[in-house]
């Protein structure tokens, strides 16, 4: 390039006493300029590392990228060039399912920032391909990594997670279906809402998944509580849970279940609502209900604990409403407006419960409770608190219309949803 210059830009001949002229000088300094250039590309040519030229390749099928080549990419991830690692990346995340283990691999090693970043969005665009077994693998890849002991990087999969999770979302609510799991809108006792959430899934006896199911709980951004009703969900099933759902709400009901077991929902950060049937629940178990640190109301009915779980409960998270009864439940709801007693409570009944069962009728006066007097419907609601579902008990009423006093005999029953 120098030569070819000089040769069209010659110097002019410079007789004794003459100065250079403007012309002259701005000539000279082309041809210095433009020999420098050339020789700072020719330099620049030789000076790129051949691990680099990977990133610059685009020819043959993608899918068939040779492992040498994709681990060279990845080294590349942390290349002190900001457009080899531009490059790098955007060439692994092309090649799709081949890239994703050899990256797995490398994100849960010893890396860089920059290479987990980067790691990490390359799995977030592959789980973004549009094409099912690439989707279904870096989705896979990304909650496994989330489940690692790395807090920086599981908080990286986790942001990836959430920003593919709704276009999951429907996808995986008819994957869980398929295995058994119910979605809709929480389930309701008493005649009341239960909860403040809004929809529900609901595991229950139709359920055939494994605690392994459960890895693509993170997919479901539209559920916000947990139902789960039966004895064959145990420690396994809330280890999973734990490790890979994070509800507003939950509900247990008739679950089979250790310490070990109510330990691993200690991992839940949002859990703001709690129902707790005739699930066991031990005194050390108390500690795990102070770790919902979000947790505003907590139902405890038949776990076996003690009325003072409520004191307990109360120092150790203040503000925390806690509901507790002993299982058992009568089935009655007071009138007020068709009060009209100088003791006692008028009731209505629930049909077919255990009031109903042991003659108590609409409108009767209840004035004893187990030899305890009722005076307000709290007497009655905290002496039925303390019993158990299936104990037997003797009920004062006043029927006829407050007239008559009789003696009913009544079995409790247990709390069900509706």
């Amino acid at each position: 390039m120098t030569q070819t210059i000089s040769n069209c830009y010659r110097f002019p001949k410079l007789t004794a006493g003459r100065t250079p002229t403007t012309r002259n000088l701005l000539i000279a300094t082309f041809i210095v300029w433009g020999s420098s250039m050339a020789g700072m590309m020719d330099r620049s040519a030789l000076a790129q590392p051949e691990a680099h030229q990977v990133a610059e390749t685009d020819s043959g099928d993608v899918s068939q990228e040779p492992s040498t080549a994709i681990n060279k990419l990845i080294a590349n991830l942390d290349s002190p060039q900001w457009k080899v690692r531009s490059k790098s990346t955007q060439r692994l995340a092309k090649i799709g399912v081949p890239s994703i283990q050899p990256l797995l691999a490398k994100l849960t090693g010893e890396c860089s920032l920059e290479s987990q970043t980067r790691g990490i969005k390359v799995l977030q665009q592959i789980a973004d391909s549009n094409e099912t077994t690439a989707e279904n693998a870096a989705v896979e890849a990304l909650q496994s990594i989330a489940a690692t002991e790395n807090m920086r990087l599981t908080r990286h999969a986790q942001v990836a997670l959430r920003s593919v999770a709704d276009k999951f979302n429907d996808r995986t609510i008819q994957e869980f279906k398929a295995l058994g799991a119910e979605f809709g809108v929480p389930s309701r006792y008493g005649g009341s809402n239960a909860t403040m959430a809004t929809y529900a899934i609901k595991f229950g006896e139709k359920w055939r998944g494994t605690p392994d199911d459960l890895r693509k709980f993170p997919l479901l951004t539209t559920v916000d509580m947990i139902e789960i009703t039966g004895e064959k969900f145990d420690d396994a099933f809330m280890i999973a849970l734990g490790k890979h759902a994070d509800p507003e709400a939950i509900w247990l009901d008739h679950v089979v279940m250790t310490d070990k077991g109510f330990e691993a929902l200690s991992a839940f950060k949002n859990l703001r609502e709690a129902l707790i049937w005739y699930t066991p629940v031990s005194e050390a178990s108390l500690d795990v209900i102070s770790k919902w640190d979000k947790l505003s109301q907590i139902q405890l009915f038949g776990t076996g604990l003690k009325r003072d779980c409520e004191n307990k409960l109360a120092v150790a998270t203040p503000g925390l409403s806690v509901i507790y009864k002993h299982g058992a439940l009568l089935g009655v709801r007071h009138e007020p407006f068709r009060q009209h007693a100088t003791n006692g409570v008028r009731i209505s009944v629930t049909v077919g419960s255990a009031a109903s069962r042991g003659n108590i009728r609409e409108g009767d006066i209840i004035t004893s409770f187990d030899g305890k007097e009722i005076g307000i419907f709290l007497d009655l609601q905290d002496a039925i608190a303390d019993k158990a579902a299936g104990d037997s008990v003797v009920v004062g009423v006043l029927t006829n219309n407050g007239r008559d006093e009789a003696e009913r005999t009544v079995t409790l029953g247990k709390w069900e949803k509706d």
